[in-house]
């Protein structure tokens, strides 16, 4: 009888279990969803021709006039899936909130994007990446794993 489990550890055993299971699921739903959004947003782009990152300030976009309706559609896109991941952008990406206002440098976004000018010089083109987060979010300790999704366009002329 020394050795055998005993039934508080085996409780204890069967809990950490599914806990693991629960954080794996949890994992594998965030990062299906943060991928979906990401192929949307470059899709998005793509079909726009590209995305003048700078016309955009710290405010939220006119959506009412259609005077943004590539960051509109991307707000759209967002709400849709019900996307609720934040991260802080790599230097050079421009972050945005989920009501499509731009962030700070540094500061929590919901996606991002970087801008890259590509091509020879005489003609100029460029692409776009894309970034979404994903990870584990536990509601009482917050983010506690926290993964970039990336995604790039075609060459574009804007």
């Amino acid at each position: 009888m020394k050795e055998s489990i005993g039934g508080i550890s085996l409780t204890m055993i069967v809990i950490v279990l599914i806990l693991l299971f629960a954080g794996i699921m949890s994992l594998t739903i965030s990062r299906s969803n943060a991928i979906a959004v990401k192929d949307k947003l470059v899709r998005t782009i793509e079909d726009a021709d590209g995305f003048d990152l700078s016309k955009y300030v710290f405010t939220k976009p006119d959506c009412e006039n259609a005077t943004d309706a590539t960051l509109c559609d991307m707000i759209d896109i967002i709400n849709d899936y019900s996307y609720r991941q934040t991260g802080v952008c790599p230097d050079g990406a421009e972050g945005f909130q989920r009501d499509g206002s731009r962030t700070m440098s540094g500061s929590q976004s919901a996606f991002c994007i970087i801008r890259t000018e590509a091509g020879r010089s005489d003609v100029k083109r460029y692409y776009y990446k894309v970034i979404m987060f994903y990870g584990i979010d536990i509601p009482v300790i917050k983010s506690v794993l926290n993964f970039k999704a990336t995604g790039e366009t075609k060459m574009l002329n804007n």
